[in-house]
């Protein structure tokens, strides 16, 4: 027992020792004293960040049904690593649901379920990139993090002006331009009827990519949604979603729906992270089918 317990430290790196000596503790580095830690700020009365929802009114109650309901109705094979692209049935479910709300023209087996919409610009960067594109737009101002992430994968990034009617045109040279077309952030601008349409006339001139980040126009206060614009051209815009602003930022669900460069996406997603939960996809895919 001795001779073992001896071994063992020795393994382990604590004692040192040699045929016919006595042991020597080794030297251990001292771990560095712990830093004070300041008290937390309290929380702001009112939160007015423009890019975070109101996670007071997230559904909790609906949400722990529809996970305990997908658990319990989840085949084994949930468990295990699924699908890049996503579970089928959301992407089916996601299909219908975009269809209906956002006017989308959409192929279960052309989305990608993502870990958030950020993740989607990491994959569409990637799979442009790899398809020999160089030069993506995006609108000025735009959010900070974007043109970060599109650089992460070598590509040259170009601000293009925003005025009333949305992203502007003149000048405009890329291989892909990144738009939010029902909500510009952060200026809230709506892309226009003819800007849009002088967007997709652009796109098809050039073999170029529209990639449309939808990422909060489900809400409106002063009229109906606009209808997304990948509806007027499906093999031209790559169309961004994201249950960020519905639900909760931190669920991490997103999807992208391509009009090519699908296969591209999803081998660069398996390289990522395999896939995202299952488990959240099918509780997901029981809100859209319930209404709830």
């Amino acid at each position: 027992m001795v001779t073992d317990a001896y071994d063992q430290l020795s393994a382990q790196g604590f004692l040192i020792t040699r045929v016919k000596a006595t042991p020597l503790v080794g030297a251990v580095a001292r771990p560095p004293a712990p830093a004070t830690a300041r008290p937390p700020a309290p929380p702001p009365r009112f939160d007015l960040s423009p890019s975070t929802p109101e996670i007071a009114l997230f559904p909790a109650r609906d949400w722990t049904e529809a996970l305990v309901g997908a658990i319990r109705a989840a085949p084994v094979s949930a468990l295990g690593y699924g699908s890049p692209r996503g579970e089928p049935a959301l992407r089916e479910v996601l299909a219908d649901h975009l269809g209906r709300t956002r006017g989308v023209v959409a192929d279960p087996e052309r989305i990608v379920i993502l870990n958030g919409a950020a993740q989607g610009v990491i994959l569409l960067a990637h799979a442009l990139s790899g398809a020999g594109a160089t030069r993506v737009a995006v609108e000025d101002p735009s959010l900070v993090s974007q043109p970060h992430r599109l650089r992460m994968s070598g590509l040259e990034v170009a601000g293009q002006p925003v005025d009333a009617e949305g992203v502007t045109l003149d000048g405009l040279a890329a291989d892909a331009v990144l738009v939010t077309p029902a909500h510009q952030f952060p200026t809230g601008a709506v892309l226009s009827g003819p800007r849009r349409r002088d967007l997709l006339t652009w796109a098809r001139q050039h073999d170029a990519l529209i990639v449309e980040d939808d990422y909060d126009a489900e809400f409106r206060y002063d009229r109906e949604p606009v209808p997304a614009l990948q509806g007027l051209d499906p093999d031209r815009v790559a169309y961004l979603g994201t249950a960020s602003k519905t639900l909760a930022p931190a669920l991490r669900l997103g999807w992208l729906l391509l009009p090519a460069l699908a296969g591209e996406a999803e081998a660069v997603k398996h390289l990522l992270d395999v896939c995202s939960p299952a488990l959240e996809q099918l509780a997901l895919a029981r809100l859209l089918t319930s209404g709830a």
